[in-house]
């Protein structure tokens, strides 16, 4: 939330993203790459961390703080704008999509025997 009491969105409020706390996800990968050696070698385990969308976050900041913040638009134009003479831009204009699909990360893999972290590293 920024001082004016304002959220920014990549996308619409209601898109459930899938997100992390990084000292769980960093706890995952140490135990990972420990067991590297029993993993494939291009092993691709999802690390499920919380899905949510920014609805529910102002929802849980209303409870919390007293204070109703507002939704504003990422100005995504902008980067369509800038991405002829902006590398970044143009790479970041490319993962709009991503914010207009719902998705969440499977803890399957994750809590396989494989990888062998149940209860151990994912929080």
């Amino acid at each position: 939330m920024t001082l004016r009491g304002r959220i920014t969105l990549p996308g619409p409020a209601e898109t459930r993203q899938a997100m992390c706390y990084l000292p769980d996800w960093g706890r995952a990968a140490v135990a990972l790459a420990e067991k590297r050696r029993a993993l494939s070698r291009f092993e691709d385990i999802p690390f499920p961390g919380h899905t949510l969308s920014a609805q529910a976050i102002k929802s849980e900041l209303e409870r919390i703080t007293g204070r109703s913040p507002t939704f504003k638009r990422f100005p995504w134009w902008l980067f369509t704008m800038a991405g002829p003479v902006w590398e970044r831009a143009r790479e970041l204009s490319g993962m709009w999509y991503l914010w207009q699909t719902d998705h969440a990360l499977c803890e399957r893999r994750l809590n396989s025997p494989a990888a062998g972290l149940r209860g151990n590293a994912a929080g």
